[in-house]
C-alpha cells in the first residue's frame, strides 16, 4: 500500500540465479540478483529464459499480475542476449480477459534454442468480435528480424502439450462464452490454419 511496503517487498523477493556443482557443491552466481518470477533453461543448455518483475509495483494486482520483463540470458555468465519489452501491470484486463503482448513464453522442446508464445489479437477482450482471438508466434536464437506467426486459434489459448516428434504439438483454445473447447494437433515445422489442422476433441468444458 505505500513506498515502505515497495522497498520491504523488494529485499525479500529480490533473489540471486546460481549454479551448484553436483560433485564439489561449489556455488557460482549466474547474472545479477533481481526480482526473479522464474527461469526455464534451454534444450541445449546453454540459454536462459528469465522472468522478473519490474519497479514501480502496482498497489491493484496481486504479484502474478504485476509488471514485467522477459530476458534471454548466457547460462554459462548470465549476460543478456535479448530482452522483450517490458509488459506492464495488468490493471486494465478485461474479466475472463487476458493480457495484451507475449504470454506463456517458453522453450521450444526438441529444437535449438526457440522461444514461443502467444498473444491476443483481440486486445485480450472476450466481449470483442474477432475471426481469432489468440496468436502461436516462433522466434528462434540468435533473435534477429521478427518473430514468426505459426497459426492463429479461433478462441483463447488453453494451453499446449509437446510430443515426442520435434516440433508437433497439441493445443487447446477456449470459447469462454459457449464454455467448449477444441483440441487440434499442430506441426511447427509444416503450419496450417486451424481448420485445417487434425482435431482431436471437441467438448464442453463441464464435460
Amino acid at each position: 500500500q505505500t513506498a515502505f511496503d515497495d522497498a520491504l517487498f523488494a529485499h525479500y523477493a529480490t533473489a540471486q540465479l546460481v549454479r551448484i556443482d553436483a560433485v564439489t557443491l561449489a556455488v557460482t552466481p549466474i547474472g545479477k540478483p533481481g526480482l526473479l518470477t522464474g527461469v526455464q533453461t534451454s534444450p541445449d543448455g546453454s540459454l536462459l529464459l528469465v522472468d522478473r518483475l519490474v519497479q514501480p509495483f502496482s498497489h491493484a494486482v496481486p504479484v502474478e499480475m504485476s509488471a514485467h520483463v522477459t530476458e534471454v540470458w548466457k547460462a554459462a555468465t548470465g549476460d543478456l542476449v535479448m530482452a522483450m519489452p517490458p509488459l506492464p501491470a495488468e490493471e486494465q484486463v478485461p474479466i475472463h480477459g487476458v493480457a495484451t503482448g507475449p504470454r506463456n513464453m517458453r522453450w521450444q522442446p526438441l529444437a535449438s534454442p526457440t522461444l514461443v508464445w502467444v498473444e491476443a489479437l483481440d486486445g485480450g477482450d472476450p466481449l470483442a468480435t474477432a475471426a481469432f482471438r489468440d496468436a502461436f508466434l516462433r522466434w528462434p536464437a540468435p533473435f534477429t528480424g521478427s518473430p514468426t506467426e505459426v497459426f492463429r486459434l479461433p478462441q483463447r489459448y488453453a494451453g499446449g502439450q509437446w510430443l515426442a516428434s520435434p516440433g508437433q504439438v497439441i493445443v487447446t483454445d477456449y470459447d469462454v462464452e459457449e464454455e467448449w473447447l477444441k483440441t487440434r494437433l499442430f506441426d511447427l515445422d509444416r503450419p496450417v490454419p486451424a481448420s485445417e489442422a487434425p482435431p482431436l476433441f471437441s467438448r464442453s468444458s463441464t464435460d
